[in-house]
């Protein structure tokens, strides 16, 4: 494996040296998710340390008309170099009209394009630089942010300290098997998360595990708890703070919710009790697995200060085509703050709204079609289904979608659909 991860950093290195050369404008693009907001602040943080001039912008995907129109402008001298990050691998077999006239660096983790069937026969080109662990034949977890952060490593190894950033990129991207059952983080993750904790950008603990520590009210994050779930609590609000009343855990300081973190320690600790004692009451195999590993950011405040949280707002941000703004407050611009809250609390609005579509409409036989059993195939939020899988579905559903947005999670996809029960099938609509 060590040879592997070598030659994968050497690759790196090979990038590190053509960006230190470079004179000229480079173009930078990345995913609108998470991991590739994150992917973008790491990449503009270290070519800005070395006063690089770039211009970045966001893709939900790289199809021929993009590809063919950054051909154009490479064809046109505004920039011979240009840098993809959490995008890419995917297209690399596609991109020669832009390798005609400049070079093309992609940092992602995305399955590579293949010349054949044949195993490991990847795509290559001269002026293509492609940092991805799998053409080294390294399947450790790791995210698009995290081959950015190899990167930038190699490009100046000041760049530790973006090492946060390449971390919530990973529990934004929620590869599989890049979280453990503990929520911590698997794979080379966790070597650069030694790198995040070394620079001090990061802090790891062990608490229950309740999203929401710091923008949450604590009643409110018991009640959407599934994972601890909580027997006669998760589900139902009232049930929810009585349960705390019972603890004599205020859910209030004067007109304020409380959340997690407003909670003294013995309060914690009650809580935690109370949880345990409520999961054994139900026989949980299980009852004391409520614990993880908590990534805290101590240079953030309020909800940035949980990486959990800071991944969502990420999110939230890249899928209202406002990345930008996810960006600059990685980068830690007090003045993007209230315009980030502002795009995310739209964004919830929007996803209420879905969530009350599917409520209104779940009745409704012209929408709905009822049947005793029903197998759900979500697609991927870039491409879709593939048109073979579509051909054998009964009826195709695309959830509605008002404003910019282009594309919901596919988790936030799947939660909507089984509000309806899991015993419908959504009709076209």
């Amino acid at each position: 494996m060590l040879e592997k991860l070598e030659l994968l950093v050497k690759e790196a290195h090979k990038a590190a040296d053509v960006i230190r050369g470079h004179r000229n404008l480079i173009r930078v693009i990345s995913h609108i998710d998470c991991d590739g907001v994150c992917s973008a602040a790491i990449i503009v943080r270290a070519l800005s340390k070395k006063r690089k001039m770039f211009h970045f912008s966001f893709a939900k995907y790289l199809n021929d008309e993009m590809i063919n129109w950054l051909a154009e402008e490479a064809k046109q001298g505004r920039w011979n170099l240009l840098i993809f990050t959490d995008l890419g691998s995917g297209a690399a077999a596609n991109l020669a009209p832009i390798l005609e006239y400049a070079k093309v660096i992609v940092a992602d983790h995305h399955m590579p394009s293949m010349n054949s069937e044949a195993e490991n026969d990847f795509y290559t080109h001269p002026n293509l630089i492609h940092v991805n662990p799998l053409l080294f034949g390294v399947k450790e977890d790791v995210s698009g942010s995290g081959m950015t952060y190899i990167l930038a490593r190699a490009l100046d190894p000041e760049n530790v300290v973006s090492g946060d950033l390449a971390i919530i990129g990973a529990i934004g991207d929620a590869q599989t098997g890049s979280i453990g059952d503990k929520w911590s983080v698997l794979g080379l993750n966790q070597e650069i998360l030694k790198d995040a904790e070394t620079a001090g950008s990061l802090r790891v603990m062990k608490s229950i595990r309740l999203w929401g520590r710091y923008s949450r009210p604590i009643h409110k994050a018991l009640e959407l708890s599934i994972d601890p779930y909580i027997p006669g609590i998760t589900g139902n609000e009232s049930a929810a703070v009585q349960f705390l009343t019972e603890l004599n855990i205020p859910v209030k300081t004067n007109s304020s919710w409380r959340s997690l973190s407003d909670l003294t320690k013995e309060e914690q600790q009650r809580l935690v009790s109370a949880i345990i004692i409520e999961r054994l009451r139900h026989h949980d195999p299980n009852p004391t697995q409520i614990f993880g590993d908590v990534y805290e950011l101590p240079h953030q405040t309020g909800e940035f200060r949980d990486a959990q949280e800071f991944a969502t707002i990420a999110n939230a941000c890249g899928k209202s085509l406002q990345g930008y703004l996810a960006v600059g407050a990685c980068l830690g611009d007090e003045d993007k703050i209230e315009r980030v809250r502002e795009t995310v609390a739209a964004y919830k609005k929007q996803i209420g709204l879905l969530v009350s579509w599917v409520d209104k409409n779940k009745d409704n036989t012209d929408v709905v079609r009822l049947t005793d059993n029903a197998a759900f195939v979500f697609g991927n939020e870039v491409r879709g289904l593939p048109l073979a899988i579509l051909k054998q579905c009964d009826a195709i559903a695309e959830i509605p979608m008002k404003g910019k947005k282009e594309s919901l999670n596919v988790s936030i996809a799947a939660g909507i659909t089984r509000r309806s029960k899991l015993t419908v099938t959504i009709a076209p609509v």
